[in-house]
């Protein structure tokens, strides 16, 4: 089926969807999710795919999705996410790439520093697969700790604020658990 919504939430109110075969589908334009945690709970879709456009989290949870490339979210050619505000895109699986986020053809990964990538698990970016895509960190957070290739899939250390913000506790059965970049991927520490 179809959701929408025309009447505005409540401030400071949060909206959890959970269901089977769930998940959003972006073909253009600009979304913005505001304080909403959307769990997939089966099914072989990712939570979020966005095929052209713009997807900004603010406050939101993406986390439970599973399919063949980018668990909780599948970004094509040229789309981009940017998760802000202590967003967190988390329990992802992909059979094959990108557990948490993939991104093929240009696309960009915006992480600010209170927000994070985490739990994910694939064959190849256990967190994140970057084909062709920029992955930009901002600065002052624990996102930054993942450009140590030695530790990015493993836990957050001390003192890091909350264990989902960053690039922590993915998985990749083959490789980078954390970050997986190939053909012409830039990771930018701002």
């Amino acid at each position: 089926g179809t959701l929408s919504c025309t009447s505005s939430t409540p401030q400071n109110r949060y909206l959890t969807i959970s269901g089977a075969a769930l998940g959003f589908q972006i073909t253009g334009g600009w979304l913005q999710l505001i304080n909403l945690t959307v769990t997939h709970a089966g099914g072989v879709a990712p939570v979020l795919e966005v095929d052209a456009g713009l997807v900004t989290l603010v406050g939101s949870t993406l986390q439970g999705g599973g399919s063949f490339y980018g668990g909780n979210v599948h970004l094509g050619a040229g789309a981009s996410i940017q998760l802000q505000s202590g967003s967190v895109v988390r329990d992802g699986e992909a059979a094959f790439d990108g557990g948490g986020i993939y991104c093929t053809g240009g696309g960009t990964v915006f992480v600010e520093a209170d927000s994070g990538v985490s739990e994910n698990r694939a064959a190849r970016g256990g967190g994140i697969f970057l084909d062709g895509c920029t992955l930009e960190l901002s600065a002052g957070g624990p996102a930054m700790a993942a450009l140590d290739p030695d530790d990015a899939g493993a836990p957050a250390p001390e003192g890091m604020g909350d264990p989902y913000w960053g690039i922590w506790y993915n998985q990749a059965t083959a490789a980078g658990g954390g970050v997986y970049a190939q053909d012409g991927a830039d990771i930018v520490a701002n």
